[in-house]
Parts: structure tokens; C-alpha cells; sequence
């Protein structure tokens, strides 16, 4: 099954030009396949792969040929599926008289999640129409998911007079784009199931970026929890939403 994807695929012949490499030209029929850029960002079009292909000549008077096949998987379909886009699966031939040919293949515009390979065939014509064919298959480039990701990462507490405490919840943002928008998102605590009003708001939290906010409320109870949510309204769009709340028993500390 082939996946027609939005990827925009540049050949060597239109990056760059293909080379001789003569330290790949002292090994008869050698070949190789590199991946020197793998590059995920939140712009569709500055998510970049480059691959590499290389071989040598297997005996004077061959013609080499050599042919990118890529294939991506996505979280959602883990099965890898050929990707059907221009200038991929068809055969580059390098010049009449080349000893060594290095074509280079890039893709950008890439989906995100996801992962991407190439399969490199290379092939040898001979002058009297014999043929040898090899291939190889890339490292796994991956395209992680752009965007932000909340984590409530720490949730303490300081017991205060009056059977009050102060209660501390610190939030990070490990997605890979900041968590944004034109109200941000709150921050909720509940304590022995009971929400705390108001929500505290944040206005907005960079990539790799934590906060602290704070509530003062009534001392929780013993056997019973303190429950701390990240944006508890969905107002953000993220990538996993699995770990926007941390629920702990209450501290013996504070327990009244």
C-alpha cells in the first residue's frame, strides 16, 4: 500500500549536482547510505530530511544507477507505507566514465508524528546489458509530535494557622512548541475533592519552560487526596493529555 503524502522531495539533480567520491572509488562495488540531516520543528515546511547515497563502480565500462524508496509510519498506523511523491522511485544515473556517484535526496514539508526511512537501491549496467542490483536502508528519521505538551510535574504543600495550607503546583510544558493562546490555560487544584476557586491562570509557557502557582485553601484531609490539573478546559492543543494531572494522598503533614 502506498501513502500519498504532502511531503515536497528534492533530487540531487535539482540540490545538488551528483559527485565523484574517490575514497568510496578504492573499493569495487562498494556502496553506503547516510542520513546527515533529520531536523523536526513546528513548521511543517522546516521539517527536513537528507539522505545520502554512495557507490562505487564494480569494473570499468559500468553504468551506476541508484533509486530512493521512502517510507513513513505514523503512531496512528505503524505499519511503514511507500510514500508516493515526485522524484522518489526512480533510477538517477550517474555520468559515462564516473569510478564513484553520491546523489543526494532531500525531503521537507513532513508530517509530524511520524517517522520516515529510504530504501537505496543501487544498480550496475554492464556494456553488454548484465546487471547488479543492491540496496540498503536508511537510520529512522523521527518527526516528533510539534506540538506543546503540560505536565503537572511537582505538587507540595505548607500547613498554615487556622487549618489553612498553602498548596504548590508546578507546571512544565515538555511539548515541543509553547503552550499558547489568547486566554492561556488555568491551572486547577481540588482538595479532598473539593475545587478550589478561582483557577489560577497562566498566560503562556514556553517550550521546556515550568511555572509555579500557588493556592491557599483548607488542609486536606487524611485518607483522602489533593488532586492538581493543567489546563483543565482543554483550551490548548496538545500532544498528550495523559499527564496534565498529578493526584497524591494527603500529606501527613497536613492531615487534620
Amino acid at each position: 500500500m502506498r501513502r500519498t503524502a504532502s511531503i515536497i522531495v528534492v533530487s540531487a539533480v535539482a540540490a545538488l549536482a551528483a559527485t565523484s567520491a574517490p575514497a568510496l572509488a578504492a573499493v569495487p562495488g562498494k556502496t553506503r547510505v547516510t542520513v546527515p540531516v533529520c531536523h523536526s520543528d513546528i513548521a511543517p515546511l522546516d521539517r527536513r530530511i537528507t539522505w545520502v547515497g554512495e557507490m562505487s563502480s564494480r569494473k570499468p565500462g559500468d553504468r551506476m544507477e541508484m533509486r530512493f524508496d521512502v517510507y513513513m509510519r505514523t503512531p496512528t498506523d505503524p505499519t511503514w507505507r511507500l510514500v508516493s511523491a515526485p522524484d522518489l522511485g526512480i533510477w538517477n544515473r550517474a555520468k559515462a566514465g564516473t569510478t564513484a556517484y553520491k546523489f543526494r535526496q532531500k525531503a521537507v514539508n513532513l508530517a509530524a508524528p511520524a517517522s520516515y526511512k529510504a530504501r537505496v537501491t543501487f544498480r550496475w549496467l554492464g556494456p553488454k546489458g548484465d546487471k547488479v542490483v543492491k540496496s540498503r536502508t536508511s537510520k529512522v528519521c523521527e518527526q516528533s509530535d510539534p506540538r506543546p505538551n503540560l505536565r503537572v510535574v511537582r505538587l507540595d504543600a505548607t500547613p498554615l494557622k487556622g487549618g489553612q495550607a498553602n498548596y504548590q503546583v508546578v507546571v512544565r510544558n515538555v511539548g515541543g512548541s509553547a503552550a499558547s493562546g489568547p486566554n492561556g490555560f488555568d491551572v486547577a487544584l481540588a482538595v479532598d475533592g473539593v475545587t478550589q476557586a478561582p483557577n489560577k491562570n497562566v498566560l503562556g509557557l514556553r517550550a521546556g519552560e515550568s511555572v509555579q502557582v500557588n493556592f491557599r485553601g483548607a488542609r486536606c484531609t487524611q485518607g483522602r487526596t489533593v488532586r492538581a490539573a493543567a489546563d483543565p478546559d482543554a483550551r490548548i492543543d496538545q500532544s498528550d493529555r495523559a499527564d496534565d494531572v498529578l493526584e497524591l494522598p494527603c500529606p501527613a503533614s497536613l492531615s487534620r
